[in-house]
C-alpha cells in the first residue's frame, strides 16, 4: 500500500507537471497564432502595395519622358562658351585699365 501511495504521489505529481508544461505551450502556440495572423495580414497587403508601386512608378516614368521631351538642346560648343568668356574678360580688363589710367591722370 505504501508504495502504491508513492506511485500515486509520483504520478500526480507528473500530471501536475505536465499540465503546467502544457499551459505554457499554449500560451506559446497562442503567441505564435497572434504572430501568424499579422504575417499573414501583412502578405495579404502586398499585392495591392507592389500594384500601387507599380502604378506610381508608371506616373513617374511619363512625368521624365515629358520633360525630356522638354528639354532644349543648347546649341554651341564649350570652347564657344569659353571663347565668350574670354571675349568678355578682355573687354573688362581693358575697362579697368582706362578707369585706372583716367583716374592716375587726376
Amino acid at each position: 500500500i505504501g508504495q502504491m501511495k508513492q506511485t500515486q504521489e509520483a504520478l500526480e505529481k507528473t500530471k501536475s507537471d505536465l499540465e503546467s508544461q502544457r499551459e505554457a505551450h499554449m500560451q506559446a502556440i497562442a503567441k505564435i497564432d497572434a504572430e501568424l495572423e499579422t504575417v499573414e495580414a501583412n502578405l495579404q497587403q502586398i499585392p495591392g502595395a507592389l500594384t500601387t508601386f507599380e502604378q506610381n512608378k508608371q506616373v513617374l516614368i511619363q512625368k521624365v519622358d515629358q520633360l525630356k521631351q522638354n528639354l532644349k538642346s543648347i546649341e554651341g560648343l564649350a570652347e564657344e562658351d569659353q571663347k565668350a568668356i574670354s571675349d568678355v574678360d578682355a573687354i573688362r580688363l581693358r575697362a579697368i585699365k582706362a578707369i585706372q589710367d583716367f583716374l592716375g591722370s587726376l
